[in-house]
């Protein structure tokens, strides 16, 4: 057997730490080096002999075979190698023999030994055959309490303790007198006795172990040490809470544990599956076969940084289990199990299983908040799997990259933002989302108020509620009809297939709604129809498109720019005459609030390629009524000025048909300007001095001719029967004027083609005493 050193920690004679000494342990009377070693775990390792001291002149426990040694204590002096002697003094107890010839029976025969035999050899605990022999030493200073097993004091001195000598690393639990079934009342002795006891520091077997058999002994066991449990050995109403514990494979369970040094714990071990969850293994390996007596988990508990293995157990109950830090190995956990997530690298490679419920416990089975846990795609074989987990209620993540992988369904009800770089076979869109290099087979738009936007996509749509619609080169096929009430429908660098629907009615009641704009796009078939409406440089191949009236402020109006785009087949642009007015009204009541028409192609099927039902069929009637640039006053003598309508630089099966049949000559290379002038006064039209002669289409201005004489100023009703011809002239020093109202519908103003096309002037003046004219040209060339 082996002993320790009395002392650990050596000092001078002035009571100072012996800091970088030596200690020389030697067999004894002589100067041969004894063997030493030090205890590792429950394993004795040779250490150096001699050993040097730390700087509080400590060393670790150091053992040497039973027996008597001298021990050597020098003091370092400063100079690598240099000692010298302080102490030398002898250290442990030589044993009488390797065997005693005095034999005594139970601890109650131990007790009535003489101590002067020294040892003696104990056979049994309560008679002669309830446990193996061993050697008991006597140690006439020792004065630890007894323990009923391996200290044991006399019935002859009040001083002094017989102490278990042993090699073995066992201390079973017959020599603490412990019989299943029968006498288990040491149990909490026999798990806490010393590991060293008596004045010469003689270990005591360092784990404790109980033999086979059904015991009874109930509650919970505390112990620092190790345990040990033969196959067989089951404890029904115990938990022990030990360093850690070997359990031989058994056909029952043993015990419930916690431990605070385990390597591996099995779930075979355990009485109940809930105490092997929280049992503090490093590892938690998970049996093929267990003898749980208790199958359900009702508590919120933490498993902490264990590795977990084997495959699934099945258990039942409705509590939470948090694994937090842990490394579960492949296929080692169950979708079945309510789980929640933190600090973990998650994959869908740990679930043996594919029954996916994540959300917020107790609603959803798995709760894996993104901002707790790192969630990368790359860790995952199903990327269904991926956007199911990132995309469920309790993750703050709302980007997706799906890393080029396929997802069979990504639904409404997931909360992302911007999904991107994958192929989704059914994509549900009930919120605002942005997607990017996707290809959808399913593309479902069910909002009436999202904004979905998409680049570089691929897209077929089958569901398109309202909600603001964006596509940058992207190719869609839509397959229903877009109505965006109230939001916007825009396209840009994109190729649209309209085969099987149409962006239809986009226009608000009582408003203008979001409006439609395509830009770069090629569009296939169907019909566009807007209120607000920007299309350019796009190709439209049998693509119509029309524009409609919206009403504003209890009026109705027309927006549109149609600029450098090609319209081929069947179709062409039309501005609609009654959609969406109202009973009786007519599209000439409409006011112009911009209308472009410019430098398009019309190489279309149709009888003609623009289809504009706003003027009458003469040129008496060419007007429309209330067409708006609205001019505001600035100064004196300024404005601003703007156009309100051109039509020019077309080509192709143009110009359009206006009214039912006749047609407006040469409107093809003709710029229209239209004006609204709502100065706070009268103000004058008129030519400057030296101003080439022009044809200005004027409303005639009669007393009686639909019209009142108001102080000077002629206000004209809503409706004229006729136009004429006003030509501004100026001769000698007069200017011809007409008059302007406070407010007056002015027809299109269209510059004779016969005539060199200059600007035609404005002249605006402060009052009619022409003082202070300022001449202003209309924005834009004829």
């Amino acid at each position: 057997m082996k002993i320790s050193l009395s002392e650990n920690q050596w000092i001078d004679s002035s009571g100072r730490p012996l800091a970088a000494g030596r200690v020389t342990v030697l067999l004894h009377d002589s100067d041969t080096p004894a063997d030493i070693f030090t205890l590792e775990g429950n394993a004795f390792v040779a250490k150096q002999n001699p050993f040097v001291l730390d700087d509080g002149g400590r060393s670790e426990s150091t053992w040497f075979d039973a027996g008597i040694v001298d021990v050597r204590l020098e003091r370092y002096n400063g100079v690598p190698g240099s000692y010298s002697l302080v102490d030398t003094y002898s250290d442990g107890f030589a044993p009488s023999g390797a065997r005693n010839d005095t034999v005594v029976y139970g601890m109650a025969g131990l007790a009535d030994a003489d101590t002067a035999l020294g040892t003696v050899t104990v056979v049994g605990y309560n008679s002669a055959h309830d446990c193996g022999e061993r050697t008991f030493v006597w140690d006439d200073s020792c004065t630890v309490a007894p323990d009923v097993g391996a200290i044991v004091s006399s019935n002859w001195t009040v001083t002094g303790r017989w102490i278990l000598l042993s090699e073995s690393r066992e201390m079973p639990s017959t020599w603490y007198g412990i019989a299943a079934g029968e006498d288990e009342s040491n149990v909490s002795a026999f798990l806490t006795y010393p590991s060293r006891v008596g004045q010469w520091n003689i270990p005591l077997p360092p784990v404790p172990r109980f033999l086979p058999g059904n015991y009874s002994v109930a509650g919970t066991f505390s112990t620092q040490k190790d345990i040990m449990f033969d196959s067989g050995a089951k404890f029904a109403n115990a938990t022990f809470q030990c360093r850690s514990a070997e359990v031989a494979p058994s056909s029952d369970y043993v015990a419930d544990f916690r431990f605070s040094a385990q390597d591996m714990a099995h779930s075979a071990w355990f009485r109940t599956v809930g105490s092997f969850w929280q049992c503090g293994a490093l590892e938690l390996f998970q049996d093929a076969t267990n003898h749980f007596a208790t199958t359900a988990v009702n508590s919120t508990f933490t498993v902490s940084k264990a590795r977990i293995s084997g495959r699934p157990i099945s258990y039942t109950g409705t509590g939470l289990m948090t694994l937090s830090g842990c490394l579960p190995e492949d296929r080692s956990l169950s979708t079945a199990w309510n789980l929640k997530f933190t600090g973990m690298t998650f994959t869908d490679r740990w679930f043996a299983d594919s029954g996916w419920d994540f959300g917020t416990w107790p609603s959803h089975r798995t709760w894996c908040a993104d901002s707790d846990n790192t969630i990368l795609l790359s860790n995952f074989d199903s990327a269904d799997v991926f956007e199911l987990l990132v995309a469920s209620a309790p993750n703050s993540r709302t980007s997706i990259d799906l890393e080029g992988r396929s997802v069979q369904l990504v639904d409404s009800w997931m909360p992302f933002i911007h999904l991107s770089n994958g192929t989704v076979g059914i994509l549900k869109l009930s919120h605002d989302a942005q997607l990017t290099g996707l290809t959808v087979n399913d593309l479902q738009m069910d909002s009436w108020t999202a904004t979905f936007t998409a680049y570089r996509c691929a897209l077929h749509v089958t569901k398109a509620l309202a909600g603001t619609i964006s596509f940058r080169d992207s190719n869609v096929w839509l397959g229903y009809p877009v109505s965006t009430a109230n939001t916007a429908f825009e396209a840009e660098g994109s190729t649209i297939d309209l085969t099987s629907a149409s962006i239809t009615r986009p226009n608000a009641p009582g408003g203008k709604g979001g409006g439609v704009t395509l830009r770069r796009c090629r569009l296939l078939n169907g019909t566009v129809d807007g209120a607000v409406m920007t299309v350019q440089d796009c190709v439209l191949s049998g693509t119509s498109v029309r524009l409609v009236p919206y009403m504003e402020s209890s009026a109705w109006h027309i927006a549109g720019v149609f600029e450098r785009n090609s319209f081929v087949g069947a179709c062409a642009l039309s501005i609609l005459s009654s959609l969406d007015l109202a009973s009786g009204a007519s599209v000439k009541d409409c006011i112009v609030d911009r209308l472009d028409i410019v430098d398009n192609s019309f190489v279309t099927t149709l009888p003609y390629g623009v289809y504009m039902p706003f003027w009458a069929e003469d040129m008496q009637h060419r007007f429309v009524s209330g067409c708006v640039a609205s001019m505001q006053w600035t100064g004196d003598f300024g404005a601003t000025w703007g156009i309100a309508f051109h039509y020019l630089g077309n080509t192709g099966n143009c110009p359009a048909v206006f009214g039912t049949s006749a047609t407006l000559g040469r409107l093809g290379s003709t710029r229209l300007f239209t004006a609204d002038f709502t100065p706070d006064g009268g103000w004058e039209l008129s030519a400057w001095s030296g101003t080439p002669l022009m044809q200005v289409f004027c409303l005639p201005v009669t007393p009686g001719d639909y019209g009142a004489d108001s102080g000077g100023t002629w206000v004209i009703g809503d409706r004229a029967k006729a136009v004429a011809p006003y030509r501004a002239t100026a001769v000698g020093g007069q200017h011809g004027f007409f008059a302007l109202p406070f407010h007056m519908y002015v027809p299109v103003c269209a510059i004779d083609p016969s005539q060199p096309n200059y600007m035609f002037s404005v002249l605006l003046m402060a009052d009619e005493t022409y003082n202070g004219m300022a001449v202003m040209p209309v924005a834009g060339e004829a």
